[in-house]
């Protein structure tokens, strides 16, 4: 991923003031880094043998796993998002453990019981590195799918039986992101905020995940033929459609079917209406304030809008004899925690679509 507007400038000083681990791949590490950093390496070296072996070619870069203070300065930008920098031969990671991954009965990888798709991040960053390497051209979709796909398919390798949460698919369609299209994705791509942008990396890896167990890796000698020798168009505004129109023809039934919900659709909009009615609906049944003020109960003319507070209610409710109005009380604090998490997924839906 590369959010480039929040890169800091790197030079090479900088790495004497990280401590060093030797190896094929040289690694550069925080002080506090260093069993993150020994397992990150063995991880990239092993990633990096893999595709040499594959691609009969040689790489020639290096790790670097900082702490949040060292990221701060020498990278830029929240210390959760990976960054491909501008230099190839730097790979950039963080210490994060996210996505943890269930290995096989008595498996381990890497000498760990335990494994985390983050720490994948570091072999789509390499990705990135062979992309640019062999000098496959594309643009800011194409670049983050193929480093996606190189990254999944060396996650299969190592894990066979590996899924890809299917809940990326109905986020992605039913959440109303500002952001869908691939269109969009190459228009805002500096603009998208990151949990708009994690969501279209999502999106990608379904598409590598879908298109590796289908073609293996025999879609990725294709995809590097054709991208190193595409001619692109005079009219740069076409160049979506160009690399739509390539896809179609190396996977056109897995692409058309993914290419088909990388759109707005109307359920966002089916959602908030629905969100909004119940809030409503529950507010319409929330007349508190008129039960009170007929039991003539001393209360906060401000609750009119909003209603008596629950705790309010629990603490007069043994003042109401009437059996009825106790269980319509009940009833509306029993709606009230129904209507603050639609309250509260009707806020999140609109800031996800600012």
């Amino acid at each position: 991923m590369s959010l480039g507007s929040v890169a800091q400038k790197f030079i090479e000083s900088d790495l004497d003031k990280l401590l060093l681990l030797p190896g094929k791949i040289n690694t550069y590490y925080s002080k506090g880094c260093e069993i993150k950093a020994k397992y990150l390496q063995v991880l990239v070296q092993d990633a990096v043998i893999f595709f040499e072996n594959k691609l009969q070619d040689t790489f020639d870069t290096k790790l670097l796993v900082l702490n949040k203070q060292d990221w701060r300065l020498m990278v830029g930008g929240p210390y959760i998002f990976y960054h491909f920098v501008n230099d190839p031969a730097r790979i950039e990671m963080g210490t994060n453990e996210l996505f943890k991954i269930k290995l096989p009965n008595n498996k381990t990888l890497y000498g760990e019981k335990e494994a985390y798709i983050w720490d994948f991040v570091a072999v789509h960053e390499l990705g990135h590195y062979i992309s640019q390497h062999n000098k496959i051209k594309g643009i800011s979709w194409t670049k983050e799918f193929f480093a996606d796909y190189i990254m999944i398919g060396f996650m299969l390798e190592k894990i066979s039986d590996w899924q890809l949460p299917s809940s990326i698919g109905t986020l992605f369609k039913y959440l109303p992101f500002k952001y869908k299209s691939l269109n969009d994705f190459e228009k805002n791509n500096p603009r998208i905020d990151p949990l708009n942008y994690f969501i279209y990396e999502a999106k990608f890896e379904e598409l590598a995940f879908n298109i590796f167990k289908k073609r293996g890796w025999g879609f990725m000698s294709d995809y590097i033929k054709r991208f190193r020798n595409i001619s692109p168009p005079p009219d740069k505004s076409h160049l979506v459609e160009l690399t739509i129109a390539e896809f179609q023809k190396m996977e056109p039934e897995i692409f058309n079917e993914w290419l088909a919900g990388m759109r707005k659709t109307y359920h966002p909009l089916l959602i908030l209406f629905t969100l909004i009615v119940i809030i409503g609906t529950i507010r319409l049944i929330d007349n508190s304030y008129n039960i009170f003020t007929s039991q003539g109960i001393l209360i906060k003319k401000r609750y009119n809008i909003f209603g008596i507070p629950t705790l309010s209610i629990i603490s007069k409710l043994k003042n109401v004899e009437s059996l009825k109005i106790k269980r319509k009380l009940k009833l509306i604090m029993g709606l009230r925690p129904i209507m603050y998490l639609c309250l509260f997924l009707l806020i999140l839906l609109l800031i996800l679509h600012h």
